[in-house]
């Protein structure tokens, strides 16, 4: 999906967001949260802006890359739900899959090594390291946390489980060290 999007030229009437976008957007929301979640979310925006962007690890992504987004009938994976593209590092897609695998974890989750080596055979991106993978893991977790907190309504997120222990599971995430 990545090296498809390396040849992609939107329309003139297209405008698509940054990842620096979003980033102003979950830092309104900051204003009600602790002392401890500010800190981490400076420390991301101040990782993020010193990555290099280039060709081959920036571009244009899906963006809401999860689960739910990604079919599988055991011979070839299917893309559905490109509402949210944003120009952001592949490794932030590459991520959001496999976040609730980060959850108090100190090391690179298995699944996502695998992956990487798989992806990395077809689209080499020069970013993989283990600290931007943790920084990238903790930078979704961070959107998502504030995002659920001051925009979604229900009780329960997409998949049933109830906002209170995905918060929870996000906020460790964000903790992780």
């Amino acid at each position: 999906m990545h090296r498809s999007t390396l040849s992609f030229k939107p329309d003139s009437k297209s405008n698509y967001l940054s990842v620096f976008d979003l980033l102003k957007e979950t830092e309104e929301y900051l204003a009600n949260e602790d002392e401890k979640i500010r800190h981490i979310f400076n420390e991301i925006k101040t990782w993020l802006s010193s990555l290099y962007k280039n060709m081959q690890n920036y571009k244009l992504t899906h963006g809401d890359h999860r689960e739910a987004n990604v079919l599988w009938d055991g011979k070839k994976i299917t893309f559905i739900d490109f509402d949210e593209p944003v120009y952001n590092w592949f490794l932030a897609d590459i991520v959001r899959p496999f976040i609730n695998l980060f959850e108090c974890n100190k090391k690179i989750p298995e699944e996502l090594t695998f992956f990487l080596e798989g992806y990395q055979s077809v689209h080499l991106i020069d970013s993989a390291s283990n600290t931007n993978l943790f920084y990238f893991a903790r930078m979704k977790a961070m959107e998502m946390y504030l995002w659920t907190k001051n925009i979604w309504k229900s009780e329960t997120i997409p998949g049933g489980e109830t906002q209170d222990i995905w918060l929870k599971s996000l906020r460790r995430i964000i903790f992780i060290e």
